[in-house]
């Protein structure tokens, strides 16, 4: 699901946080 702004930035930090 791609509904935050931030999922970009999720991704290209690869953060685990992913909502």
């Amino acid at each position: 699901m791609v509904l935050a702004p931030e999922y970009s930035d999720n991704k290209k930090k690869k953060r685990k946080k992913l909502r």
